[in-house]
């Protein structure tokens, strides 16, 4: 948790918030390089779930409900994909 610098329409607006990051990661294709993910790409499987995952991140982002997460950003970074949500104190 710390303080976030979210960057708005009308202005910045500075939040205190809690965050969970999601990694787009495959155990069985994708490897690490120190920070960076590196891929194998077995004939295209990588690129393939990689943007079904964007996708995923695009569509949460939309959606409205008291019981999914609200996702608030995507970003790629590092030869992967990241998408930001909400953080809830808690098990499952």
């Amino acid at each position: 948790m710390g303080n976030v610098k979210i960057e708005e329409a009308l202005g910045p607006i500075n939040s205190n918030i809690r965050v969970a990051i999601k990694e787009f990661y495959m155990k069985d294709i994708n490897g690490r390089k120190e920070c960076t993910v590196i891929s194998s790409n077995n004939n295209g499987i990588y690129n393939n779930y990689k943007r079904k995952f964007i996708a995923e991140a695009q569509i949460l982002s939309k959606l409205s409900h008291p019981n999914i997460i609200k996702v608030v950003e995507a970003f790629e970074s590092s030869n992967t994909v990241y998408y930001v949500m909400e953080y809830i104190d808690g098990v499952i």
